[in-house]
C-alpha cells in the first residue's frame, strides 16, 4: 500500500514563514513533500531568462538551508507539473496539494485548469490560498476594496514545524531518481541581487532605516535611485515575503 502524503506545491511564492499552504499542511497530519517544479514550458519562455532562474535557485538554496533542522528539503526537479504529479502518484497516495494560486502569464493559468482536471479525475483534494490579495478569475470587482484591507490585516500565517511530519531528506534523494533533478548552484555574481528570503529582508530592512531618507530626492536619478529606490520587486514577484509585510512596516 502506498504512503497517503500531502505536497505542498511552491510556485512564486518561495518561503517557508508566513505561508498559509505551508501552515494548512503541517496542520494536516500526513506527511508533507514540498515541491517546486522547473517546468520547461517556462525554461524556453521569452519572459524568462537566465537571471530569473538563478534568483529562482538561490531562493530554494536558501530555504534548504532553513528546512535543514528538520532534515528536509524541496523537492526540486525539472518537467511539466502534471507530468511530476503522476509521477508522484506513481510512489505516493496523494490526499491533498496546497498551494497559492499564481497570477502571471496565460500558460501557468492553463496549466492550472489542466492540473485541476487531473486533480479531480484521481481524487487528490488542492486547495489554493489567496497570494497578495489577488483574486484569479474573478467576474467582478464587487467588495474589492473590503477584501483587499481583509487580506493585509490578516494574522500571519506561519507553519508549526514542531507539528509537522516532513519526508526526510534521504527518502526526497531517494525520489529525485525518478525525475530530472535542477543543480541549484548558480555563479557567484556581485551585478544582480541575490535571490532568498534572507537577503530580501536585509534590503527591506535597510531600505526603512536608510535608504529611504534620500528616495524623494534621488528615484528618478539614474545612477543614485539603484542605492535609494527600494530594491524590493524581485522578492515581492517571487514570493519572498507578502506585500502585506511591507504595509505592515511601512
Amino acid at each position: 500500500m502506498k504512503q497517503s502524503i500531502n505536497i505542498v506545491w511552491f510556485k512564486r511564492d518561495l518561503r517557508i514563514l508566513d505561508h498559509e499552504p505551508l501552515l494548512k499542511a503541517t496542520q494536516s497530519g500526513l506527511p508533507i513533500l514540498l515541491l517546486y517544479v522547473f517546468e520547461p514550458m517556462l525554461l524556453k519562455d521569452c519572459h524568462y531568462s537566465k537571471r530569473h532562474f538563478d534568483f529562482i535557485k538561490q531562493s530554494l538554496e536558501n530555504m534548504n538551508d532553513k528546512l535543514a533542522s528538520l532534515d528536509t528539503k524541496v523537492l526540486t526537479i525539472e518537467s511539466e507539473a502534471l507530468t511530476a504529479f503522476k509521477i508522484l502518484g506513481q510512489q505516493y497516495q496523494i490526499k491533498n496539494v496546497y498551494s497559492y494560486q499564481e497570477t502571471g502569464l496565460l500558460k501557468t493559468f492553463k496549466r492550472d485548469l489542466a492540473i485541476a482536471r487531473y486533480f479531480k479525475k484521481v481524487s487528490i483534494h488542492w486547495e489554493e490560498s489567496i497570494s497578495n490579495g489577488v483574486v484569479r478569475g474573478i467576474k467582478n470587482r464587487t467588495n474589492w476594496k473590503e477584501h483587499w484591507i481583509q487580506f493585509i490585516n490578516a494574522d500571519l500565517q506561519h507553519p508549526d514545524f514542531d507539528k509537522a511530519i516532513v519526508i526526510k531528506t534521504k527518502t526526497i534523494t531517494q525520489l529525485e531518481e525518478h525525475f530530472n533533478t535542477t543543480d541549484l548552484t548558480t555563479s557567484k555574481t556581485t551585478h544582480f541581487q541575490p535571490g532568498g528570503t534572507t537577503t530580501g529582508l536585509k534590503y527591506f530592512d535597510s531600505f526603512l532605516t536608510e535608504r529611504i531618507t534620500g528616495y524623494n530626492h534621488h528615484y528618478s536619478k539614474p545612477l543614485t535611485s539603484r542605492l535609494h529606490s527600494s530594491r524590493l520587486s524581485p522578492y515581492i514577484a517571487w514570493g519572498q515575503y507578502k506585500c502585506a509585510h511591507g504595509c505592515s512596516k511601512g
